[in-house]
């Protein structure tokens, strides 16, 4: 690696993104702190002192590890930066193969790095963190199995995507970046469309429901017009006693999906209006609003990588001696994920205005506040998710408002 002007100004840039996110960390942390051994008046009809203290434990655990892989995050990213990228590179080119092969090599090498060196990680967190709390389900044999299908599909699905990629930016002339963006979108929207019927069945037993219930869930979403092929179960307590209910897929392939964990928790009314919210996000077409949103950030990206990617300088800045299509989509990554850092404020404020939207639109569609009330309360409680959280962490991280925002929001319309 050449340092430059260009690297100090990444450097910069980098140490500016870490600081404020440490800085966040270090406010919620000490916020937490000093609530620790008093429930919250808005808390103390959904949790008593155990599960509180419990909950506030599992956060500041969280944070903890989350600083320690934040720290090693960093060793990592600047090692390929440094030397990293220029071995690899440079062992990869001795071959002589033909640049796309090169370049598809690149890209699977560093990806099986990556994964083998936060692998450690990766375990301590389901097998030590997620199990002391009482939520791992997960065995060896499925870590593994997980890992291996993972790395499978990623090669499966993103080696022709990459090579699509490289041939487009080699052969298609000026307006590469038009044809590469809307290639990448259109790839996105075809794995939505295949996904609930051929990549979540490799990890996850899905389960048409049946009952009352499935058929007060066909009710529900005639009533709301929504187009469901399908409505299952998902047997996610094989991984996790964490529960989340969702809809997947695309146009006509959309599916309904409830962890059993989450129908273990909840009765039926309480059910509906879980699905009601989920159905709420996309009547309101806040899915399609997430969708034009990141297809403006790929033509963004792509039209940033064709303005900068033939300066000569740009690649002994990033750890390359030679210039190469690989090499720009790399550094590119790594360039815009700092580009976008002060929009993600404004991303996670759109995030929680939706979540509000879904939750009166749920309360409209089952006419029913209270359940839904019950439902966050008792998922809040389930799940130990942040019982307090300092504001300022709370705006730039967390995509759902806090439970007392939401309850309170609930009652003041509906109540």
């Amino acid at each position: 690696m050449t340092f430059t002007t260009l690297t100090l100004i990444y450097l910069l840039i980098y140490l500016t993104r870490q600081v404020i996110e440490l800085y966040l960390e270090y406010l919620n942390a000490d916020y937490v702190k000093k609530a620790q051994h008093k429930i919250p008046e808005h808390l103390q009809n959904v949790m008593d002192q155990e599960s509180y203290s419990k909950a506030v434990a599992y956060q500041l655990t969280g944070q903890k590890f989350d600083l320690v892989t934040r720290a090693y995050g960093v060793l990592i990213h600047w090692f390929f930066l440094i030397i990293g990228f220029q071995l690899l590179d440079h062992w990869l080119r001795s071959y002589e193969f033909h640049p796309f092969i090169t370049g598809l090599l690149f890209f699977g090498v560093y990806s099986v790095l990556t994964t083998v060196l936060n692998l450690p990680f990766s375990v301590y967190h389901d097998f030590v963190l997620e199990e002391r709390f009482g939520f791992n389900r997960k065995t060896w044999r499925i870590f593994v199995t997980d890992l291996i299908k993972s790395t499978f599909l990623g090669a499966l699905l993103g080696g022709p995507a990459i090579l699509a990629l490289l041939w487009l930016m080699k052969h298609a002339g000026s307006f590469w970046w038009i044809y590469s963006a809307a290639f990448v979108i259109v790839f996105q929207l075809l794995i939505m469309v295949i996904a609930p019927r051929y990549i979540m069945p490799l990890f996850n037993k899905l389960t048409p429901l049946t009952g009352e219930l499935r058929t007060d869930i066909e009710t529900l979403a005639e009533e709301a017009e929504f187009p469901a092929r399908e409505i299952l179960t998902m047997d996610g307590s094989r991984r996790s006693e964490h529960s989340n209910a969702f809809f997947i897929g695309f146009g006509k392939a959309k599916r309904i999906v409830f962890f059993d964990t989450l129908l273990q928790k909840l009765n039926t009314r309480q059910t509906l209006t879980a699905l009601a919210h989920e159905i709420g996000h996309y009547k309101l077409g806040h899915v399609k609003k997430m969708l034009f949103i990141s297809t403006f950030v790929m033509i963004l990206f792509f039209a940033f990588l064709a303005a900068l990617k033939d300066i000569p300088v740009l690649y002994p800045s990033f750890g390359f001696q030679n210039q190469s299509d690989y090499a720009a989509l790399i550094i590119f990554a790594f360039l815009f994920q700092e580009m976008m850092f002060p929009f993600q404020r404004f991303l996670t404020r759109l995030s929680r205005k939706h979540e509000y939207a879904a939750d009166a639109f749920s309360v409209k569609l089952t006419n029913d506040p209270d359940s839904l009330i019950q439902t966050l309360e008792i998922l809040h409680k389930a799940n130990l998710s942040s019982p307090v959280t300092h504001p300022s962490y709370a705006s730039w991280y967390h995509s759902h408002p806090d439970l007392p925002e939401r309850v309170s929001a609930i009652r003041h319309n509906f109540t």
